[in-house]
């Protein structure tokens, strides 16, 4: 992420195809989306305040669905690409 921010600081106007391609990266969207869902089930977790090995499975299911929820658009995407290339 650190990466990113300093390469998109100092552009002007529209983002470089370079740029574009980095933020689109695969691993970088699952990322986010990982981190959303556990942010999710941490929120679950505070208002239900469930004991511990609910907890962890609450977080565990938590994390496989934004490791799904960042495979879906993944294989949309490089379809996409597919398509303007070929």
């Amino acid at each position: 992420m650190a990466r990113l921010e300093t390469a998109i600081e100092p552009v002007q106007g529209m983002l470089t195809d370079e740029l574009r391609r980095r933020l689109r990266d695969p691993v970088l969207l699952t990322s986010l989306r990982v981190r959303l869902g556990i942010v999710l089930g941490v929120a679950f977790l505070m208002t239900v305040k469930p004991s511990l090995i609910p907890s962890l499975i609450v977080i565990a299911i938590a994390a496989a669905a934004g490791w799904l929820a960042g495979q879906v658009p993944q294989r949309r995407i490089q379809h996409e690409l597919g398509n303007e290339v070929g």
